[in-house]
């Protein structure tokens, strides 16, 4: 049977369809990395983007509720730059669909235009050669069409999607440098395909979905004699009833206060009808009861945090932060600082540099637009100051400011964690007021090379440098320098290599995890015979993906 109009529970099983397979193909996507090191996490990314989405999805929506809610799921799950785009397509394909209840090929046809629109609408620089070719290819196919039924539409869109991700490498040199077809494209692309195998019946569930899900705690961590030191971690969105409450008197503010006197750690926003909460309590059926009073529950999720701190001492791990209940809220300051950081080393050194939140994340570990609100709920400041350190994590760190009210959040674009070292080191948390603030940490941003040392994942050859899978890869600023058998000597002649070092002052290098204190303290000499008029300084940054990350002033 052909299907001319889409309900809400069909497109809820389109949607989902897209997430499974998505999954399916999320490492095929994370390899289609244009530099040949262990970076790539697109297919991450957008899974997670996505799945924050489908997790709003229930079955008893209208058409505009659904969609609504799943926007904004995607909207505070996003990460990486593709998952930022990602969420806005979405909510500009919500924005397409309102109140309908009912889909026609007509209706997916402008949402797909107003998704485009709105996706485009939130890069400060479009570049083609990206998913964003695609949306605006496979919106035109649509339109130039005489599409009568989805199954049509789909037989249509697929072809053009696929085409134009194949075309990607003509528009974006990179990409025919590096022999890969864009990656945010081709999650793109598999989200339509999943679409379509679901309205056609076709199952897309896969082995590899199960692998975004948290891992189910052991129940041996706990025993009859457990004391729940920690409480739980309560998270809910509630669906906000006028049989409940007036919508329209519905006091944020005030259901917050009574919140606080039920738990600490305390994240709560409204968005029209629907509230998204999050609080720590050793008595979670309390909040419960009260939220009830004043809708209905569209999801939650309870977490005994005494079991997950005994998995993190059982396991020996290094991301106890993560699982840690979140410190209350500081004490008030003219000026807080974000920050985000790969490595204990490098996490620790932010601090003392005067992070007063620094999140773990980074290469292939973005953080979300939600972990940024989260961040900036722990501080009370009169301004909020991020750090990003990544040029993949900038969007979603502005996407984050865009949506927190509760005081001026300014984003400092560093692109790497070496630039973020620099600016912070010059942070003036005395400053009379915010443009003094801001001139103290961008003063010196565009004096900083970034350069950066990784092992190669794959044969390739770029920027005129042979690789070998396996090989010590040497980049400075996003361009392949060099590369070699030895971390170390591939450091040093990636280095001297670099004829602007002699008109700088300082090299900083934070060493990771795959080098030694005596490796590091072998680089350390041969920096210091190389340049001796150079200040010479290293630090345990103890970092992933990168053997050194070299910061140079």
């Amino acid at each position: 049977m052909k299907h001319s109009i889409i309900d809400a529970g069909m497109l809820a099983a389109m949607l989902k369809g897209g997430y499974q397979e998505l999954l399916s193909q999320r490492d095929i996507i994370n390899n289609l990395n244009v530099f040949p090191i262990p970076d790539g996490d697109t297919g991450f990314n957008m899974g997670r983007t996505l799945q924050g989405g489908i997790e709003t999805i229930r079955e008893d929506s209208t058409f505009k509720e659904m969609m609504k809610s799943f926007s904004k799921g995607t909207l505070m799950s996003a990460r990486g730059n593709s998952g930022v785009i990602l969420s806005q397509f979405f909510r500009g394909f919500a924005k397409g669909l309102t109140d309908i209840d009912a889909m026609s090929v007509y209706d997916f046809t402008g949402a797909m235009g107003s998704g485009r629109d709105q996706a485009y609408s939130a890069v400060v620089n479009p570049v083609e050669g990206t998913m964003l070719t695609l949306m605006t290819d496979g919106y035109k196919c649509l339109t130039n069409g005489d599409v009568l039924d989805f199954e049509g539409l789909f037989e249509t869109l697929i072809p053009e999607l696929e085409a134009s991700l194949q075309r990607t490498p003509s528009l974006l040199d990179v990409l025919a440098e590096a022999g890969v077809v864009d990656s945010g494209g081709a999650g793109f692309l598999a989200i339509f395909k999943g679409m379509a195998k679901a309205l056609s019946g076709e199952s897309v569930e896969t082995a590899e979905a199960a692998s975004e899900e948290a891992p189910a705690s052991s129940v041996m961590l706990l025993d009859e004699n457990s004391e729940v030191e920690f409480g739980y971690c309560t998270e809910f969105i509630l669906q906000l009833f006028s049989k409940k409450t007036d919508l329209d008197s519905f006091d944020i503010d005030a259901f917050i206060e009574e919140l606080k006197k039920l738990g600490d750690s305390i994240v709560a926003v409204r968005d029209e009808e629907l509230v998204k909460v999050h609080i720590h309590t050793k008595t979670p059926e309390v909040p419960l009861a009260f939220a009830h009073r004043y809708g209905e529950f569209v999801t939650l999720k309870i977490e005994n945090m005494t079991v997950q701190h005994n998995e993190v001492i059982a396991e020996h791990s290094d991301s106890a932060a993560a699982t840690a209940p979140v410190p209350k809220k500081m004490k008030h300051q003219k000026f807080g600082v974000v920050t985000t950081a790969s490595g204990e080393g490098f996490i620790n050194y932010f601090k003392d540099l005067g992070a007063d939140v620094v999140i773990d994340g980074g290469q292939t570990n973005n953080p979300s637009t939600e972990d940024f609100v989260n961040a900036f709920k722990q501080i009370d400041a009169d301004y909020i100051t991020v750090f990003p350190n990544n040029s993949n994590i900038i969007m979603a760190a502005e996407q984050a400011a865009s949506l927190y009210k509760d005081c001026d959040v300014r984003i400092v674009p560093t692109k790497s964690l070496a630039e973020g070292y620099s600016s912070m080191s010059l942070m003036d948390k005395y400053a009379s007021d915010i443009d003094e603030f801001m001139r103290s940490v961008t003063y010196a941003l565009g004096n900083v090379t970034t350069a950066l040392v990784s092992t190669a994942t794959r044969d390739a050859e770029m920027d005129g440098v042979r690789i070998r899978k396996g090989d010590y890869v040497g980049i400075i600023d996003k361009e392949i320098r060099i590369s070699g058998d030895s971390k170390l000597n591939t450091a040093i002649n990636l280095l001297k290599g670099d004829e602007e070092i002699a008109d700088k002052d300082v090299i900083t290098v934070f060493y990771g995890k795959d080098v030694t204190e005596a490796e590091a303290n072998d680089l350390e000499n041969m920096l210091v015979e190389e340049f001796p008029l150079l200040e010479i300084g290293i630090v345990p940054g103890l970092q992933d993906v990168y053997s050194f990350v070299i910061a140079i002033e």
